[in-house]
């Protein structure tokens, strides 16, 4: 309960205070409404082209999620399959292999990660967190607290999972389950949930852009962000398991406030939302990819993804770029995967690669000789420099 007010307490001394460089304890603010028009280059110095080789039974259908680790490319396509590749592009192996209700293997899953930790891939289904080696090996399964209620009010259905140690871990759950817009603590050796981390006060329930929720930054600083929609960035503490917002962004005084989203949302129709921003002109701000010098922001104005912006801040000087997305199968700027202080990670086919020569920087290349070995469906990881 402490934690509780005081969250809320935070809330209602951030919200009131004005637009400014720095907005009252918030050390950094960015008023998104005035980015101005910007190139590739002003955020990227260089790109390099990795193609994930078909060289096994199984091969992602796209690129849906990307995350890089060291030597490891893992990717998730729309059908939920995991794909490992070595960080040259080569095959090494697949969730394909287990996929199955024999011992050792899962059926369906609701998230994954990679726990740095412990060096294993964790799937989570509907009652366990199946564990797995890089290569899909079998190593273990533990007990996740899942329960469903036919009457659903008292349904608990997990559906994320960040890693603070080999067997710590913050769960999110399902907006259908009797705790949801939290973190909850879980312990995978005992089985035993813990403190609830409540961030629906800083959230509408949205859901957002957000390929990445923690970040933990080479200055030492460690950022964190909810899945669903926002203006803040929080500081976190995983001893403490609290988070502090220090930055803030949002469109000005063209923001769309908590009230306006519930009076214009429908629980029974999706797109009711995406429709009154697009008949209002009005735009959301739905991910934020903080790394030391840069913010990654993406804005939402329409279901349409061409009405979709990347916007970049540059965390030292407050300038704020804005780019077009997409439209007709051309990329003006990289899909956002995975990023750290140095990289920014995106994936595309060979197709939309070559619909979409901007995302090279002007680089000087015949890429119909360079990709001539690979058919237009092969998958390319992207990884840009960050200035």
């Amino acid at each position: 309960m402490k934690r509780f007010l005081w969250l809320t307490a935070a809330l209602t001394l951030l919200v009131s205070c004005s637009s400014s460089r720095q907005q009252g304890d918030v050390e950094e603010y960015y008023d998104l409404s005035k980015a101005e028009p910007g190139e590739l280059t002003d955020i990227f110095s260089d790109v390099e082209l990795t193609p994930l080789l078909f060289e096994g039974e199984y091969y992602p259908s796209e690129v849906w999620t990307l995350h890089y680790h060291d030597s490891m490319i893992m990717v998730q396509d729309n059908k939920e399959g995991i794909y490992v590749f070595g960080a040259d592009g080569h095959y090494r192996s697949s969730s394909e292999q287990v996929h199955g209700q024999g011992p050792g293997e899962y059926f369906y899953q609701y998230a994954y990660s990679f726990n740095p930790y412990s060096g294993l891939i964790q799937v989570i289904t509907f009652d366990k967190i199946m564990c797995y080696d890089a290569d899909f090996n079998f190593v273990e399964e533990r007990p996740l607290p899942m329960r469903i209620d036919p009457t659903g009010k008292e349904s608990l259905i997990f559906s994320s999972i960040y890693d603070l140690s080999g067997h710590n871990h913050l769960l999110t759950t399902l907006q259908s389950s009797i705790i949801k817009d939290a973190y909850i603590a879980f312990d995978s050796n005992t089985g035993e949930l813990g403190d609830t981390i409540d961030y629906s006060h800083y959230t509408i329930p949205f859901g957002g852009n957000q390929s990445k929720r923690f970040f933990r930054l080479s200055d030492g600083e460690y950022l964190a962000r909810p899945g669903l929609v926002t203006d803040y960035l929080f500081s976190f503490d995983p001893e403490s398991l609290t988070f502090t917002p220090v930055i803030k962004f949002d469109m000005g005084s063209g923001s769309v406030t908590p009230e306006e989203y519930f009076a214009n949302s429908d629980e029974k129709d999706y797109y009711a939302f995406y429709n009154y921003l697009e008949n209002a002109g009005r735009t959301i701000v739905d991910g934020s990819h903080p790394t030391v010098n840069k913010i990654f922001f993406s804005t939402v104005s329409a279901r349409k993804i061409k009405m979709s912006k990347r916007m970049v801040a540059d965390r030292k000087t407050g300038e704020i770029k804005k780019f077009d997305y997409w439209d007709d199968d051309e990329y003006f700027f990289p899909p956002l995967k995975d990023l750290d202080d140095e990289y920014f990670y995106s994936g595309v086919s060979k197709y939309e690669l070559l619909e979409s020569p901007t995302l090279l920087l002007g680089k000087d290349l015949d890429l119909d000789s360079l990709l001539a070995d690979y058919d237009d469906d092969t998958l390319i990881m992207l990884r840009y420099k960050i200035k």
